[in-house]
């Protein structure tokens, strides 16, 4: 996850010369990461496919070359199953919530596809938080 986050360096208003760091943890692109290599290992993409895919990625030159990669992706999406009642019926993703290719094993990383585990993801999340808080607070050093 860190190694997609970034530092941007904008002017601070108490002076010309001062500058003043922001980080910023890029939860899309970790979130990405980790469907894409959820579809890999339950084979609704080709590793090879994703392996490109990922090293793509990694290369991108900005956000918007990033972000049309994962238009790529698109077949992966498509691959859902319903669930719910009623009104709140809709399709949850397989490369999300499933854990093996015929979806009767349910995944470790998210239960709904929009709410992430936190007993797998919590600990990740936190130390991805405490590594920028550190690198901010030890800005000068």
């Amino acid at each position: 996850m860190l190694q997609n986050s970034s530092t941007i360096t904008v002017p601070v208003i108490n002076g010309p010369e001062s500058k003043r760091q922001i980080f910023i943890m890029d939860i899309y692109a970790y979130s990405i990461r980790l469907f894409l290599h959820q579809c890999m290992a339950i084979e609704l993409i080709t590793k090879d496919f994703g392996n490109e895919l990922i090293n793509k990625m990694e290369d991108a030159a900005n956000y918007d070359e990033f972000l049309n990669l994962t238009l790529s992706l698109s077949e992966a999406f498509n691959h859902t199953k319903p669930f719910g009642k009623g009104r709140k019926k809709c399709k949850r993703k397989d490369g999300h919530f499933c854990a093996d290719k015929d979806c009767k094993k349910m995944s470790i990383i998210t239960r709904d596809g929009m709410h992430w585990c936190m007993d797998e993801m919590g600990e990740r999340m936190n130390a991805a938080i405490a590594c920028l808080t550190e690198c901010s607070l030890n800005n000068g050093r």
